[in-house]
């Protein structure tokens, strides 16, 4: 397959943009865990700031 049409250059991200992208992806993987676990009866897990903090820098 080939794409013979012109390219769009995509635009630069900020840093602060690039810091909400982020959060996002890690609650989304939180909530995926906790969809894993309510599927094998494990208790949900509940957010916590500091904690993610932690996992950041991990």
């Amino acid at each position: 397959m080939v794409y013979r049409g012109q390219l769009i250059e995509p635009e630069a991200i900020s840093g602060e943009k690039w810091k909400d992208i982020e959060a996002s992806s890690q609650k989304q993987i939180f909530d995926m865990t906790n969809i894993i676990r309510h599927k094998y009866n494990l208790p949900i897990l509940k957010w916590d700031d500091e904690t993610s903090e932690v996992g950041l820098h991990a």
